[in-house]
């Protein structure tokens, strides 16, 4: 996750900007959108980065009609093999694709 603070007037206090970047495992969006949620609800902006896929929507429905906007990109795609105690992986070259799109 990163936070980078937007440009306001020195001595008062802005809003951070935040890119939340998840895995394709189910329960990883989940939870960085529940993040996504308290921080956006904290007048932050937050963008969520999700492989395509799956991963991407259920980014999408855990943030969908939030108070707050949040915005989510896809990035990347994975390739999660299915065996047992076996975790998705991501090829780290398709990641170019996420800092075109934001």
């Amino acid at each position: 996750m990163a936070l980078s603070p937007s440009r306001a007037t020195p001595g008062t206090q802005s809003p951070l900007r935040v890119l939340a970047v998840t895995g394709d495992m189910p329960s990883h969006p989940v939870a960085v959108a529940k993040l996504a949620l308290c921080l956006a609800d904290a007048g932050h902006h937050v963008t969520i980065a999700a492989p395509e896929g799956e991963a991407f929507r259920i980014a999408e429905q855990a943030v969908a009609g939030s108070a707050s906007p949040i915005s989510v990109v896809p990035a990347g795609q994975t390739s999660t093999k299915v065996q047992l105690n076996v975790h998705g992986s991501t090829d780290v070259n398709s990641w170019r694709q996420m800092g075109r799109q934001l």
